[in-house]
């Protein structure tokens, strides 16, 4: 299944929330953190 890519970051989280575990999701933060600090400087 195919997302179309209109998606905006908060509704990709919203989605990564719905399947990840508790233990993942802290995870999946982090990383999209990381990301997103990386983007910004």
């Amino acid at each position: 299944m195919s997302y179309p890519q209109l998606l905006t970051p908060e509704e990709k989280l919203a989605d990564a929330k719905k399947l990840l575990s508790p233990p993942d999701r802290v995870i999946a933060m982090f990383g999209i953190a990381l990301a997103a600090n990386r983007a910004v400087t």
